[in-house]
């Protein structure tokens, strides 16, 4: 596969590549780097200060909070997002769930290599999967609200 498919295949499948150009797309992996993490592995920890975006480009990587696993990220999927942009510490405990891969793209090489349009198609790619993460936890919390409001009344 020559590099132009790559990109082009990785703009596909990471959420956060839609919309860009595989040149756009090459030029952003080239200022990053593919870590490789064997299993059960600790990709940043709950509490560590984050500037980093991860993405998932092979295996399965799981979040955690306080030792409960609040998620799954799977191929193309980025995580880490929310540190990297608020400079917050990390909210949860990332560990690889299988041997995976993970291309991180620290702050600093993005500020410093994008160019603008590039940098504000990435952002409101990150800006719709933060909405779409909060729409299916507001979705979750509606459900068991109405769960718990169910369980109250069989008490009654």
């Amino acid at each position: 596969m020559s590099d132009m498919e790559t990109y082009r295949n990785y703009a596909s499948k990471v959420h956060i590549f839609h919309g860009l150009q595989p040149e756009e797309v090459g030029h952003i992996i080239k200022k990053g780097e593919v870590i490789p993490y064997a299993r059960g592995q600790t990709i940043f920890h709950e509490g560590q200060i984050g500037s980093s975006i991860f993405i998932v480009f092979s295996g399965k990587v799981g979040v955690y909070q306080h030792q409960k696993l609040i998620a799954r990220c799977h191929v193309g999927d980025a995580f880490g997002v929310m540190s990297a942009l608020t400079h917050e510490p990390h909210s949860g405990t990332a560990s690889a769930l299988t041997s995976t891969n993970v291309f991180v793209l620290h702050e600093k090489d993005l500020n410093s290599v994008l160019e603008k349009k590039v940098a504000i198609r990435l952002l409101l790619n990150v800006v719709h999967v933060l909405s779409k993460r909060l729409h299916d936890a507001n979705h979750r919390t509606l459900q068991l609200s109405d769960r718990l409001n169910e369980l109250l009344q069989k008490q009654d």
